[in-house]
C-alpha cells in the first residue's frame, strides 16, 4: 500500500470534501455513484498463498468455518473480498500461519499486470516494497523461483517487510534497504521486471484505518510527484530492454498519476511504451490535452471506487524498448558474505543435511533444492537456503536478509525453523502430531500441552503440530509427558 506517514488525528478530512476536487475529473454521469460508494464500508480482501498449496477450495472451507460472505476479486484469481464475517480474517489461525494475506483488493492489481513465463526464473525488483503485500504476490506469480529483491528505503519499515515474507514462506527473495532512486544507476538493464508502488498522498477516497483522508497541499503534491518521477526513472533504467515496469499509486491525484507518466513520455518518448493491459477492465485513465502526442498514456488504469467496490487506485504497465541515455553503471555498495561469518555447505555437509531431514521427517530436500535453485549456507549452528541466482548476480550487494532459515543442526539432529516447517511440513511423513480440537486454543496461547506421545518421539525431538484438517499449527518439542510449545512469540494469540 502507500508509504506515506499517517497524519495526526486532527488532520483527517471527510472523503466527500476531498472528492469535490475530483468533480470535474470523474467520468460523465458517475459522480453520484462515487459519492454513494463512499458511504459504504470498504470490504477487507484476502489473497491466498499458492506456494503453500492453498487453493480456492480452502476459501469455501473458511466460509463455512468462519461465517464469511465472499466475492471473487475480478482481476485476481487468488483474491476474494470478504463482505461480511462472523470471525474476521485477521483472527483466524490460517492468517497466523500465512495461508493468506489481508490486502485491499485494488492493491492486488499491480502484480497481475506483468506477463509471466512459468518456465523462466526471472530477476524481479520491488523498488518500494514494505509492508510486503505486493512482494508476496510477486513471489506467488513467479512460483517462488528466480529471485525477488524487495527494497525499501525506510529502515523503520524493513521489519514489517521481513515478517511478511517470512510468514508467506518465501524462499527466493532478498530484503534490502537502499534509496530506490539509485538502483537504476547501480544495476542498469539488469532486471526482467520492476514494480514501483510509489509513496503517495493516499487520496484513494475510501477510508481505512491505514488510509485516512487528510488535506494535501499543492507544495506536497509537487514534492511527491518529483520523487515519484525519480523512482520511476530508476525503475526504467534498472529493467532490461524488452522488460516490464509496473507503476502504481493508491491515490487518484492526477499530478501523481497521469502527469508522472506524461513526464516520463516527454523524457524518453518511444523508448518506453505504456501497454494495453491484457486484463479486461473498464478503468480508463484521464485524457490529458497536453499528452496528445502520446496516445499510449490512455492505456493506464484508473480505478474509481465505484467500479469494483475498492479504494481508488492507479497503475500502468510499461515496456522498455531501447536502452536509455542515462544507463550508466555506478558501482553499488559492497559487503562480502564470508567476512560476516557465513560458510557454504559443500557436498559432504550438504549430503549430511539431506540425510538428516529425510531420516527425521521423511522429507526429500533435493527436489526443492533443484526446482528453486537453492544453495545452503551456515552461520554458527543455523542453516540458510539462499537463491543461487542471487549469489551469481548480487553476491556482494548488502542485504538485510536473504532466502530462508532452514533450521539448526545440533549434535546431528536437525531442528527446522518455524518458517521452513510452515512452508513444507505438509510434506513431512514423520515427526507429525495432531492436536485434539479442544486443546488448540491452549496451544495457540503459547502453552505447552500435557500429551502422551503417539508414536516413537524420542526426547527432545521436534515435531510439527497440525489440526484435524491438516492445518499446520507450529512446532513443538517432545518431552516426557508433554509437548513444549515452540510457537514464535510474535504468533502467540
Amino acid at each position: 500500500m502507500a508509504k506515506h506517514t499517517p497524519p495526526a488525528e486532527n488532520q483527517k478530512v471527510a472523503p466527500g470534501d476531498v472528492l469535490e476536487r475530483y468533480r470535474a475529473l470523474v467520468p460523465a454521469g458517475t459522480y453520484a455513484c462515487i459519492v454513494s460508494e463512499l458511504d459504504q464500508p470498504l470490504p477487507q480482501a484476502v489473497r491466498i498463498n499458492q506456494i503453500k498449496g492453498i487453493r480456492s477450495e480452502d476459501v469455501s472451507r473458511w466460509q463455512a468455518r468462519y461465517g464469511w460472505e465472499v466475492k471473487p476479486v475480478p482481476f485476481c484469481n487468488t483474491g476474494w473480498q470478504v463482505l461480511s464475517a462472523a470471525t474476521p480474517p485477521s483472527q483466524t489461525v490460517e492468517h497466523l500461519m500465512g495461508a493468506f494475506y489481508i490486502q485491499e483488493a485494488s492493491s492486488m492489481l499491480p502484480a497481475e499486470l506483468f506477463d509471466y513465463d512459468p518456465d523462466k526464473p526471472e530477476l524481479v525488483l520491488d523498488l518500494a516494497a514494505s509492508p510486503g503485500g505486493k512482494t508476496t504476490h510477486l513471489v506467488d506469480k513467479l512460483g517462488d523461483r528466480g529471485v525477488v529483491i524487495a527494497n525499501d528505503a525506510s529502515r523503520s519499515r524493513i521489519q514489517a517487510l521481513r515478517l511478511a515474507l517470512e510468514r508467506w514462506g518465501a524462499l527466493n527473495t532478498a530484503v534490502t534497504c537502499q534509496p530506490g532512486e539509485l538502483f537504476g544507476v547501480w544495476f542498469p538493464g539488469v532486471f526482467d521486471k520492476v514494480l514501483i508502488d510509489v509513496p503517495c498522498s493516499m487520496e484513494g477516497l475510501r477510508t481505512a484505518e491505514s488510509h485516512p483522508m487528510r488535506p494535501v497541499t499543492d507544495r506536497e503534491r509537487e514534492s511527491l510527484a518529483g520523487r515519484q518521477t525519480r523512482l520511476l526513472i530508476s525503475a526504467l533504467r534498472a529493467v532490461r530492454v524488452g522488460g516490464q515496469v509496473v507503476y502504481s499509486t493508491c491515490t487518484l491525484a492526477p499530478e501523481e498519476d497521469e502527469q508522472v507518466l506524461l513526464a516520463i513520455k516527454r523524457k524518453y518518448g518511444s523508448s518506453v511504451e505504456i501497454l494495453v493491459p491484457r486484463l479486461q477492465l473498464t478503468a480508463p485513465s484521464l485524457h490529458l490535452p497536453e499528452g496528445k502526442d502520446y496516445p499510449d498514456l490512455e492505456h493506464a488504469l484508473r480505478i474509481w471506487p465505484h467500479l469494483y467496490n475498492t479504494a481508488g487506485f492507479f497503475t500502468a504497465l510499461i515496456r522498455k524498448h531501447t536502452a536509455l541515455d542515462e544507463d550508466a553503471n555506478i558501482q553499488p555498495p559492497r559487503r562480502t558474505w564470508e567476512r560476516q561469518g557465513w560458510s557454504n555447505l559443500y557436498s559432504r555437509a550438504f549430503n549430511e543435511l539431506v540425510k538428516a531431514i529425510n531420516d527425521q521427517y521423511g522429507f526429500d530436500l533435493l527436489p526443492i533444492t533443484e526446482r528453486q535453485a537453492l544453495t545452503f549456507w551456515k552461520r554458527d549452528e543455523r542453516i540458510f537456503a539462499i537463491p543461487q541466482v542471487f549469489l551469481e548476480r548480487f553476491r556482494d550487494f548488502p542485504v538485510v536478509s536473504c532466502g530462508m532459515e532452514l533450521g539448526s543442526m545440533i549434535t546431528g539432529n536437525l531442528l527446522p525453523s518455524h518458517e521452513w516447517a510452515a512452508r513444507f511440513a505438509d510434506r513431512f511423513t514423520t515427526g507429525r502430531m495432531v492436536i485434539p480440537a479442544d486443546l488448540i486454543p491452549t496451544w495457540l496461547r503459547g502453552s505447552d500441552l500435557m500429551l502422551q506421545h503417539d508414536g516413537d518421539y524420542s526426547q527432545g525431538l521436534m515435531v510439527c503440530m497440525f489440526d484435524e484438517s491438516g492445518q499446520f499449527l507450529g512446532r513443538g518439542k517432545a518431552l516426557q509427558g508433554r509437548i513444549k510449545n515452540l510457537l514464535p512469540r510474535r504468533l502467540v494469540a
